[in-house]
């Protein structure tokens, strides 16, 4: 009975004093290197092992936790040509300008420009193109007033009736409202006359001033501002 005392605190020593030269060896490891003594680096392979479930990436980001980076949503041709239609883009053809200037019960007689400068005023830059004739402003009914002011498209077309002309396009409110020949306001149901001068109610050499318009700007994508200036 004494001898298996004697060999159990025999052990408990031998514990207590390898669990002491362990304790030992620590501190004396600590002191020369530090906190380099003991390594928290966590390996690859434990890394990779760690459920996914608890890196779940946030939206719109990636699934790589290491770099964060943003994952780019991608345009597609669809989407880029909506874009670009939304986009107004700057306009390259010929600007006109009519500015009315002489308004009376029967017509009004104005000037037509072209804004060679494309600065939306009449300047010396620009060149005198013809006179125009058109109804008096009659809060734009149809047939017997002028158009709004605004700015029009213009482009070139023909018909029986009166040959080849200009169209006045997306007039508000109106329809077929053309730049075509004519001298009186007799011969015109809201649409515009040109001519080479201009008298009371009434523009000269009309057939032979359109023509000229036709073969200048025939050809070009036209936009006509047409504003207002009375004397």
């Amino acid at each position: 009975m004494a001898s298996k005392i004697t060999k159990g605190l025999a052990r408990i020593a031998l514990a207590g004093g390898i669990l002491f030269a362990g304790n030992h060896l620590y501190e004396q490891c600590s002191r020369v290197f530090g906190d380099q003594g003991y390594s928290e680096q966590v390996s690859e392979t434990y890394q990779e092992s760690v459920p996914q479930e608890r890196f779940t990436a946030p939206q719109n980001y990636s699934n790589d936790q290491r770099t964060g980076e943003l994952e780019i949503p991608q345009i597609t041709d669809s989407q880029k040509t909506s874009l670009e239609s939304e986009v107004e883009k700057p306009f390259t053809g010929t600007n006109w300008i009519l500015e009315r200037n002489k308004i009376t019960s029967s017509s009004t007689i104005g000037n037509l420009y072209h804004d060679s400068n494309s600065n939306g005023i009449i300047d010396d830059a620009d060149t005198h193109l013809a006179y125009t004739l058109e109804l008096p402003w009659k809060n734009n009914n149809r047939n017997i007033s002028s158009i709004p002011e605004g700015t029009y498209e213009v482009s070139k077309r023909k018909s029986p009736k009166f040959k080849t002309h200009f169209k006045v396009a997306d007039v508000k409110g109106r329809s077929d409202i053309l730049i075509h020949a004519g001298n009186y306001p007799r011969d015109t149901a809201g649409c515009i006359l040109v001519g080479d001068s201009a008298g009371n109610n009434y523009v000269s050499s009309s057939r032979a001033t359109l023509n000229n318009l036709l073969g200048e700007f025939g050809n070009d994508e036209i936009r006509m501002k047409v504003t207002s200036t009375q004397d």
